[in-house]
C-alpha cells in the first residue's frame, strides 16, 4: 500500500521528463511517527519528481 505525496510545487510530466534531476531528502510532517522515528522522502528539488522513502529508526540518542 504506498501513500500519494501531495507536493504542491510539482512541475507538469513533460518537463519533469528532460529535468536533471537533483534528488535531496525532505522530512514528513507525521507528528505520530515522532516517538519510533521518522520517514525521509527522496525528491527532486527542481521539479518534485518522487523516488522513494526511507524510514530512520530512533535509537537512544540517535539514529539507527
Amino acid at each position: 500500500m504506498s501513500k500519494k505525496i501531495s507536493i504542491q510545487w510539482k512541475k507538469p510530466w513533460y518537463k519533469r521528463l528532460f529535468c536533471k534531476h537533483d534528488f535531496q531528502y525532505y522530512k514528513s510532517k507525521d507528528y505520530s511517527m515522532l516517538v519510533s522515528g521518522e520517514y525521509r522522502y527522496l525528491v527532486c528539488s527542481k521539479c518534485g519528481k518522487y523516488r522513494g522513502k526511507v524510514f530512520l529508526e530512533y535509537e537512544g540518542m540517535g539514529f539507527k
